[in-house]
């Protein structure tokens, strides 16, 4: 006796497909979920509130002086600026 082998139908080689299709993109988001959702401890790194005070040697006053400027108008000046953390 032989087998008789029947063709599948267009609707069911479709829903096959979208099946298909559904599983693979479920293992993708799985993936891509894992790789942005890890996470690990580690003693020895920490963190602290402080303060950093910043000085300058400007005087108090303006370093660049650009009065009725127009564009290609330019200045230059030097400034040093020094911190110490508190």
């Amino acid at each position: 006796m032989r087998a008789v082998h029947r063709a599948h139908s267009p609707a069911s080689r479709r829903a096959k497909i979208s099946l298909t299709a559904l599983a693979l993109g479920a293992l993708a988001g799985a993936g891509t979920w894992a790789a942005f959702s890890a996470t690990s401890a580690s003693s020895a790194n920490s963190f602290a509130a402080g303060t950093v005070a910043l000085s300058d040697n400007d005087s108090g006053s303006a370093v660049l002086s650009l009065s009725n400027a127009v564009p290609g108008n330019s200045d230059s000046g030097c400034i040093m600026v020094a911190t110490a953390a508190a």
